[in-house]
């Protein structure tokens, strides 16, 4: 038994939002840290796109303790995004259409189920899935079967399915290469961007080059498993022959330091800023390369989301081929027809 959704008499307007009469979708983030949420979001704005949905834009999760909701406004320009397909903030959707569009009595979870019935999607169980979910004061009152495979139009409409809220995104990770086009749409707000110019102009000269150094103790553990490998994660981002190596995943701090010092001298670069994981290993490579080139290093202090935001107003980049936060700075550049290089990998690309 379903709620049927008298679109007709929905209101057209409210609190001057106009109501979408072909519905909207909603979903968890709840894979992976900033880089692989923003990649799964492009696949799910996609997704929506092809089901005609307004897609209830996800605050980013942040693995603090508890969790931090991030809203994509505070980051993104949601204008941008807008030009793309129909998009609105998930905090601006619960606060003034969710009481009339999605009363919490027709609040349902959907998730991939081999049967219509019986359909049981772990619904808030686990972190961040519950903490997520009651961070808007959502609960739902059962759970339903939704495939990304179906055609939603007949397996879903809206007059039965008006809002549906996903467990996890309705994408694949990684998402397919056609999709990183999508990274145009992602830009940053103007008070990011002011942000970042001010960062740069007051602690780096230009040109400069922007490095993301990924070698903590878990991304240690992950290239153990994707060395040796034809692709792995965010690999499709760069192109390279055979199989995924360490110098691509785990360079170490040798192919580090000279990478970084034969991209300075080539591209008579003034200035080099480090973005990473391993505030020891980025240290040393800071070290190492005020001894050998005389340059200026700059390491990121002002966290993750500051440091991409410098990484993407760089004048020259140098990024890990495997890894999804470096994959958020490639389709960056390549929007604005600008070439990136990747350890391991010769050549910009």
């Amino acid at each position: 038994v379903v709620d049927v959704v008298d679109v007709r008499s929905l209101p057209h307007v409210i609190s001057g939002i106009a109501v979408d009469p072909s519905g909207y979708i909603l979903y968890c983030p709840c894979m992976g840290r900033f880089g692989n949420q923003a990649e799964q979001f492009l696949g799910s704005l996609d997704f929506a796109k092809r089901v005609n949905r307004t897609l209830v834009v996800p605050p980013f999760i942040t693995y603090t303790s508890p969790i931090t909701l991030e809203p994509f406004t505070s980051l993104f320009n949601l204008r941008v995004l807008s030009e793309f397909h129909r998009v609105l903030p998930m905090e601006t959707f619960m606060s003034l259409l969710a009481p009339t569009l999605w009363p919490e009595k027709e609040r349902y979870m959907y998730c991939p189920s081999k049967t219509d019935t019986n359909v049981d999607c772990n619904t808030k169980r686990g972190n961040p899935f519950g903490p997520f979910w009651d961070g808007f004061d959502i609960d739902f009152v059962g759970d339903r079967a939704a495939s990304t495979s179906w055609g939603w139009a007949e397996r879903l409409p809206p007059l039965s399915h008006f809002v549906v809220a996903l467990r996890g995104a309705p994408s694949s990770f990684p998402i397919s290469k056609r999709l990183h086009r999508l990274g145009k749409y992602m830009e940053w707000n103007e008070g990011m961007l002011r942000r970042s110019t001010q960062w740069i102009d007051a602690n780096l000269q230009r040109p400069f080059l922007a490095v993301h150094l990924r070698s903590g103790r878990d991304w240690k553990m992950a290239c153990e498993h994707g060395v040796g490998l034809p692709s792995y994660m965010a690999s499709t981002q760069c192109t390279f022959k055979g199989n995924v190596n360490e110098d691509m995943c785990l360079p170490q701090l040798d192919v580090v330091i000279e990478t970084i010092s034969l991209a300075v001298i080539e591209n008579e670069l003034s200035s080099v800023f480090i973005g990473s994981d391993s505030s020891a290993d980025a240290r040393n490579v800071a070290t190492s390369l005020r001894k050998e080139l005389g340059v200026d290093v700059v390491l990121g202090n002002g966290g993750p989301m500051l440091d991409l935001a410098v990484m993407t107003q760089a004048d020259e980049f140098l990024g890990n081929c495997v890894s999804s936060f470096t994959s958020f700075v490639t389709r960056y550049k390549r929007a604005k027809n600008q070439r990136v290089s990747f350890f391991g990998v010769v050549g910009k690309q």
